[in-house]
């Protein structure tokens, strides 16, 4: 999800037919973001844009997730792979 704004936005998800074993296991959040919009990496400065991982809480099939400003946001759904039948 890609929030190209310079305001903090809220982002409501309903995911129908969701697996149980992913609300056991959680989502995981990966944000891209700067304080500018142009702000890019550079031999002088590799880090300054790096991706932040946090888990999010309250999984299930409705998702509230809070996009930051100048940002690219990854959702990823977490579930046993052991469960999965072919």
């Amino acid at each position: 999800v890609v929030n190209f704004g310079a305001t903090i936005e809220s982002l409501n998800i309903t995911i129908n037919g969701l697996n149980s074993n992913v609300q056991q296991y959680g989502y995981v959040k990966t944000v891209l973001t700067s304080t500018n919009v142009m702000d890019e990496n550079s031999f002088l400065e590799p880090n300054k844009v790096v991706p932040q991982t946090s888990s999010l809480e309250k999984v299930g099939k409705d998702i509230n997730v809070i996009l930051s400003p100048y940002s690219v946001t990854s959702l990823d759904l977490l579930y046993d792979y052991n469960m999965v039948t072919p």
